[in-house]
């Protein structure tokens, strides 16, 4: 067996008077190791110790509730770390430069937003006992945005009332943000991102910088839709965020007294007629928050009129029913029903009725 003659020195192996391959000397510096470690020879290495038990800063994360709060809103605010134990630290609030609050473990800090526009700075200072430190802060710059619907639903010409969101209906929601820049004037709304969610799904084709409206339809089954806006500066950062629930309505029907001399009477609606001994009345439907295909009632909407709830074909137009007496000795009460259909949306349907005295 060859002997091979060796002393370690610095970490290193040293050979004596013998040519050795890469195999031996791997060998042989192994089995140097081993003779290092039992002879008690330590080799240094560095070690990674807490941050805070460092004498270093200790890493700090604060988190607020709402994100983005508007004006007058309460702001809680809370600490954690993952590198001290935040209970046991010291810890100091200071608002706009001055100290609000300090203790050890007060972790949680509240704060009223300012007016739109006007920020306000929230400065956390941590500090253990060995000298550690860390420091987090927050800006609270309150912004507002109001959602502006308008349905896209069928009404009378001249009407100038509001209308509702019906099944299978489509409305148009309109973002008017109110935020304001660092030089205290509004950001338009070009210079603003928007991000449209419909049930919490991002409507992709809908968001993009200045995109401030969306159209939302309505779906089956039938459920309440929530639709959300958040709304972020040309850098990624957040600024305001609003949503809103859409709750779908019946369509509605109104039927109007259609005069020989002054034509429909949209001024008022008929709830219950007296005939009396009159000859005749005309009546005329609306359909109210349908969703017609251009528009058009007439290419979609299907009428379907009862008398005492016997069906009846009305001659000329569908939305009209003409009532006759022929006998005025005859005194009663004929009810009148209407329901009208969309042809193109099935689950976009209304109906009503109305009650017609006539006779003395």
């Amino acid at each position: 067996m060859r002997r091979y003659k060796f002393t370690i020195k610095n970490g290193y192996v040293i050979i004596e008077n013998e040519m050795i391959s890469f195999t031996k000397k791997f060998s042989l510096v192994f089995t140097a190791i081993l003779i290092t470690f039992l002879t008690g020879n330590n080799f240094s290495s560095a070690q990674s110790l807490p941050l805070s038990a460092s004498g270093k800063n200790i890493v700090v994360e604060m988190t607020s509730s709402p994100t983005n709060p508007t004006a007058g809103d309460k702001v809680n605010l809370e600490l954690s770390s993952y590198t001290a134990n935040i209970d046991s630290l010291k810890i100091q609030w200071l608002v706009d430069g001055s100290i609000k609050q300090e203790g050890v473990g007060m972790k949680t800090f509240s704060i009223t937003a300012k007016s739109n526009g006007q920020n306000t700075n929230v400065k956390a200072i941590v500090s253990a006992n060995d000298g550690s430190s860390g420091t987090t802060e927050i800006n609270i710059l309150p912004a507002e945005v109001d959602l502006i619907v308008e349905n896209q639903s069928f009404t009378p010409p001249f009407y100038k009332g509001g209308t509702y969101f019906t099944n299978q209906g489509a409305v148009k929601i309109i973002a008017m943000p109110n935020i304001l820049g660092t030089n205290s004037k509004k950001i338009d709304s070009k210079n603003l991102v928007f991000k449209w969610t419909k049930d919490d799904t991002v409507i992709g084709s809908s968001s993009g910088t200045g995109k401030d409206s969306v159209i939302i339809n309505g779906s089956v089954p039938i459920t309440d839709i929530r639709v959300g806006v958040n709304i972020y500066d040309l850098s990624g950062n957040e600024l305001a965020n609003r949503s809103m629930i859409l709750t779908a309505k019946d369509p509605q029907i109104l039927f109007y007294e259609n005069s020989p001399i002054y034509g429909i009477l949209f001024n008022r609606a008929v709830t219950n007629y007296y005939l009396g001994t009159r000859e005749q009345i005309k009546i005329t439907a609306e359909p109210f928050y349908y969703t017609f295909l251009n528009g058009n009632r007439d290419s979609d909407a299907q009428y379907s009129w009862t008398v005492n709830q016997n069906s009846v074909t009305p001659t000329g137009n569908e939305n009209e029913i003409l009532l006759k007496q022929d006998n005025n000795g005859v005194s009663g009460i004929a009810s009148i029903s209407l329901t009208i259909d969309n042809l193109s949306k099935i689950f976009q349907y209304g109906d009503s009725s109305f009650n017609v005295q006539f006779g003395q």
